[in-house]
């Protein structure tokens, strides 16, 4: 394929312990997932992650980045215990980065880590862990306003929660969140 033959002559030319051979397999790994070539995308991010670690260590960034991509590709696959592990290590480094998000991107930010919030929720639902479902939509309504509220609906209909809809905190939990913006009238 054409991006292993990238790859590889890249690697000819400039090793494979850089920056521009992770980019490469960052690319590669990218197009399996978008044709559904799950297995090979994450062959490839689990490579990607290896290096990314060996370049920039474990708790940078651009490592963050694939562990998060591995996460939304486990938790695809049912691979539920994979998936809440890489996703935690998300979560918490994402709130650790919060004070340093500059004011521009930090809306953009508090989005990612919220839908990296409800996929937790959703996996400790999937595995009967309805504490640790809570922590998780707790600290989603928690958000400011013009994040929550976006993820109410969310809450409210992912069927992946459907087994804690019924647990008695969940009420609250919804409550906590703020009512949802009003749908604006189409005119005719």
């Amino acid at each position: 394929n054409l991006g292993r033959a990238v790859l590889e002559a890249q690697i000819a030319k400039i090793g494979s312990e850089n920056r521009s051979v992770a980019s490469t397999l960052e690319m590669i790994a990218d197009a399996h997932e978008q044709l559904g070539q799950l297995n090979e995308a994450v062959d490839v991010h689990e490579q990607n992650l290896a290096l990314r670690i060996r370049l920039v260590g474990e708790d940078h960034i651009l490592s963050v980045i694939i562990q998060e991509r591995l996460a939304r590709i486990r938790h695809a696959q049912g691979l539920v215990p994979e998936a809440r592990d890489l996703y935690a290590t998300v979560v918490a480094f994402k709130f650790q980065a919060i004070p340093y998000i500059p004011e521009s991107n930090r809306a953009q930010h508090l989005f990612g880590l919220a839908s990296n919030l409800q996929a937790v929720a959703c996996l400790h639902a999937r595995c009967g862990e309805e504490d640790q479902c809570h922590q998780a939509l707790h600290a989603i309504a928690q958000m400011p306003s013009e994040i929550s509220t976006l993820f109410r609906t969310n809450v409210e209909q992912d069927s992946e929660l459907d087994t804690v809809r019924e647990a008695e905190w969940f009420p609250s939990i919804l409550a906590a969140f703020p009512a949802p913006l009003p749908e604006v009238a189409k005119s005719s």
